[in-house]
């Protein structure tokens, strides 16, 4: 069996005399009837167009081109992966009927709502990261949905999870975030990425869901917000009994938090842990430790030789500490061994 034929077209060099060159679809760039991927990126392609013929059409990625709606694909009913990262999109249209849509992408563009895609109950990946969204009132019921990625938005309050039953990452670093607080946490949460927002407080109102409060939370990235340290005896971060990656660098933290066994990788760096011993004690109960960042902190600044050699006592099996590789091999890992507190991309 022949493979489908998969269009790919290298960048465009610019017309220095006339301007850059705005090309095509069906014209400067070849579609066939046959085709199942299009991939042209940085071409400067200004229109989605000439894609009626294209109705086999599984995979469209047209990435840092001149984009400005999103049209044409009325006769792409098979489509199921939609790439159009960095364009000049501003509206979500012309997507309801795409009922086969597993990935969108729509990153880098210019849009200010979340909005037609309410059809879509076979999306598993949502991509919508540095837009200008400023609300997540706008979501609508995505039972499939596992991915969603707002990072390098204006939001200001978590909301609207109910209507995702099946989410396992949210992606939602560097907006204007400032509290812990959502509507309802769907159970099946793995991967929570708050990094660089303005959160105050561990605690939420009393009568509100936390985000916190998924049993199945593995990963947990809170880094430069401003949060504050944990009683000795809080079970907020102790009560995740899978939590094995957890980053709190950046923030207003005096001691190592109550934290579950499970513990892999911890990030503390740059916080005002000052009580070594204390440190010491408190990573004596993570057995499974393997990395940990808590450089930049007045427990390691005061003392470098003595933090060092005290961390590697109370931590014999650790793998990496800062920004140093140890000789041992990690004595536990983890079966994710792709996590990154960037965006993940398919």
């Amino acid at each position: 069996m022949s493979t489908p034929p998969v269009l790919q077209v290298p960048p465009a060099e610019p017309n220095s005399e006339e301007g850059p060159t705005i090309y095509r679809l069906g014209e400067d760039v070849e579609l066939t009837e046959d085709q199942e991927e299009i991939d042209v990126s940085y071409l400067r392609v200004g229109k989605l167009e000439n894609l009626e013929k294209c109705r086999k059409l599984k995979s469209l990625k047209l990435i840092a081109n001149e984009i400005k709606k999103i049209e044409g694909l009325e006769e792409c009913k098979d489509l199921q992966h939609l790439e159009l990262y960095q364009n000049h999109i501003r509206i979500m249209e012309n997507l309801n009927h795409l009922v086969n849509l597993r990935v969108i992408d729509l990153s880098f563009n210019k849009i200010r709502k979340i909005e037609g895609i309410s059809n879509l109950v076979n999306l598993e990946k949502l991509y919508l990261s540095n837009n200008k969204i400023t609300t997540m009132e706008d979501i609508p019921y995505l039972p499939n949905l596992v991915l969603l990625e707002l990072g390098s938005n204006k939001i200001r309050k978590i909301e609207n999870l109910h209507n995702l039953p099946k989410l396992e990452e949210l992606w939602i670093g560097r907006n204007k975030i400032e509290s812990l607080e959502c509507d309802e946490v769907p159970e099946s949460l793995k991967i929570v990425s708050m990094s660089s927002n303005r959160v105050t407080s561990w605690a939420v109102p009393e009568g509100q869901h936390s985000i916190l409060e998924s049993k199945n939370i593995e990963q947990l990235h809170l880094a430069h917000n401003q949060m504050p340290t944990l009683a000795a005896d809080s079970v907020v971060l102790a009560q995740l009994p899978k939590l094995w990656e957890l980053d709190l660098a950046g923030n207003v933290m005096t001691t190592v938090p109550p934290l579950p066994p499970s513990i892999v990788e911890l990030w503390m760096n740059d916080n005002s842990v000052e009580n070594l011993t204390a440190v010491c004690e408190a990573l004596k109960k993570l057995p499974k430790l393997a990395t940990v960042y808590l450089e930049r902190n007045p427990c390691q600044t005061d003392a470098p030789p003595l933090y060092r050699s005290q961390i590697l006592v109370a931590c014999p099996n650790l793998h990496q500490l800062d920004a140093t590789e140890l000789g041992a091999e990690p004595k536990w890992t983890h079966q994710d061994t792709s996590h990154s507190i960037l965006k993940h991309r398919n």
